[in-house]
Parts: C-alpha cells; sequence; structure tokens
C-alpha cells in the first residue's frame, strides 16, 4: 500500500474484569502489521488479573474514579491520547493483523472524520453461535444494528465526546451527534469493510441475562435525551416478545434472508427474543422502582 504520509493511531481499551479476554485483544493490537502509536487501558476498577496480564504490554494504564463507565473510560482514555485519530476498542473484541493497515488509505481523506470497520461474530461455544445466527438475522432486516465509529479524527473528538451519563445507546448518542456535526461541516463517515474487527458475544445464558438486564435499567436515559421514531423503536424491539405475532413475521423475514437456514433456527430465535425481552424488562422495572 503506497501512502502520502502515516498517520499516529492511539487506540484506547476500557476495561473491567476482563482478564479472559485481554491478553488475545492486546496480543492482537501489538501483532499489527502498522503499529499503534499509543494504547491506553482505562481500568474502572478490575479486582482480577486484568492489569496483570496488561502489563506485561507496553500500554499506559489511567485509573476511573467509581463509578466508572464504558463512555467515561473513553472520554478519559481520550484526553490523554496523542496521536492524530483514536481507536476505541473493547476488551473481548481482537482485530485483524491488517486493521490499522487497511484503515490508512481512508484516512488520506482529510475529509473522513470516523471510520466504522467491520465487525465480524467469532462464537466459540454453542450458546455463541446460535446468539450469532440471531444477530446476523436481525442485521438483514433491522439496518439499527450496524457498528458506529470507532476510528475518530483526535481533533473532531476533543469537539465531540461520549455522554457519560448513559450506559446503553452511548454509542448511538455519541454517532448522531459526530454524524450531525460532519454534515454540517462538509465532513465524511465511511464504512471501512476490509478493517475487520472480531467480535465476541455473550458465552453462556449468564451473561446474556446481565448484558439484558443492564440495557433495561439503563435504557430510559438514552431515551429521554434521543426520542426520534429510531430511538423507540430500539425500546420497542426489546419489549417485542409481548407482541408475539410480531416476533414471528420479524425473524421468520431475517431467518429466510439467511444463506444457510435451518428449521431449528426459528425455534432458537424465537426463544431468544423472548428470553432477551423477559431480562430486558427485568431490568427496566427494577430502574424504575429505584428510582421512586
Amino acid at each position: 500500500m503506497s501512502l502520502q504520509k502515516s498517520f499516529r493511531i492511539t487506540i484506547i481499551i476500557p476495561t473491567k474484569n476482563e482478564e479472559q479476554t485481554i491478553y488475545n485483544c492486546l496480543l492482537s493490537i501489538f501483532n499489527q502489521s502498522y503499529k499503534p502509536y499509543q494504547v491506553i487501558l482505562v481500568d474502572g476498577g478490575s479486582t482480577d488479573r486484568t492489569l496483570d496480564i496488561a502489563r506485561t504490554f507496553p500500554v499506559k494504564i489511567l485509573y476511573e474514579n467509581p463509578p466508572g463507565s464504558p463512555a467515561n473510560a473513553r472520554n478519559l482514555g481520550a484526553f490523554q491520547a496523542t496521536g492524530d485519530y483514536i481507536l476505541f476498542v473493547d476488551a473481548d473484541t481482537k482485530l485483524d493483523k491488517d486493521c490499522l493497515l487497511q484503515s490508512l488509505h481512508y484516512l488520506e481523506d482529510p475529509r473522513i472524520v470516523g471510520l466504522s470497520l467491520n465487525y465480524i461474530f467469532d462464537p466459540k461455544t454453542s450458546f455463541e453461535k446460535k446468539l450469532a445466527r440471531w444477530r446476523t438475522a436481525r442485521a438483514t432486516v433491522f439496518k439499527s444494528y450496524r457498528h458506529f465509529p470507532t476510528l475518530i479524527k483526535k481533533k473532531v473528538f476533543d469537539i465531540i465526546r461520549f455522554d457519560d451519563t448513559l450506559g446503553y445507546g452511548e454509542d448511538a448518542d455519541f454517532s448522531k451527534r459526530l454524524a450531525n456535526y460532519s454534515k454540517s461541516n462538509g465532513l465524511k463517515i465511511m464504512k471501512a469493510e476490509n478493517c475487520l474487527v472480531y467480535a465476541r458475544l455473550p458465552e453462556c445464558f449468564l451473561e446474556f441475562r446481565k448484558q439484558a438486564k443492564w440495557y433495561g435499567e439503563t435504557i430510559s436515559d438514552y431515551i429521554k435525551k434521543n426520542h426520534q421514531i429510531e430511538d423507540i423503536l430500539r425500546f420497542i424491539d426489546f419489549v417485542a416478545f409481548l407482541f408475539f405475532p410480531f416476533i414471528l413475521i420479524y425473524d421468520f423475514i431475517g431467518w429466510l434472508m439467511l444463506n444457510d437456514r435451518h428449521i431449528s433456527d426459528l425455534f432458537d430465535f424465537l426463544m431468544l427474543n423472548i428470553v432477551r425481552g423477559i431480562f430486558f424488562c427485568e431490568g427496566f422495572i427494577h430502574r424504575c422502582l429505584n428510582s421512586k
């Protein structure tokens, strides 16, 4: 790849008790064919071996004051970043070896202020595989399952930051504001299909419950701030299990769009939708009762 200039990319990783995944995440970062300029890990109070593992790599470690959040960790890391661009990486993901290299030809266009990378599910357990098929099927129907820009020009991030009052939807909220800023200033956000990131899903039922419950506990703050039609549909999607015929039609369409579909997938999709909805409502009700 012929480049007219090089770019300094700072990678920021929020962590909290990530000992199972942080080694492979950092290994994929430091094995990049185009090396990152700086790697910052922002820890939210890990009580496991996360930090011990991280210290075996040349990373800068920052510490959040409680209570922490992914949004606050990203902002804290970005404040300390000295690169031209910032790449936000989750601790349970892995970068393809040429991920940063492939991003460079996009960055040569000065109008590009954000890149949305291509996230690919990397399931290991049988539960993850079912969840990956469900998410893949839903993505063909609901475009809201797109991934948001994670490689951002530092100068722009100094203007638009994550809202650290949000839990669920902090990335969607950031993406909206970034898109509005870009449109107003004649700038661009691009989807980088050849910049691959291998993403992890909840690997067991308990992780799935924890994630869905957290969505329910924190979504109200997002809806209060973002209440356009697409935002209301996010909430409706979580409680769609209350409208049984809608689930059947919705998941059936997604199933039809799969290349290697099986009848058993329909049962899996239905069960995942219902169970996620129940756990979401558990979290939502818990938040309502405790906010009085």
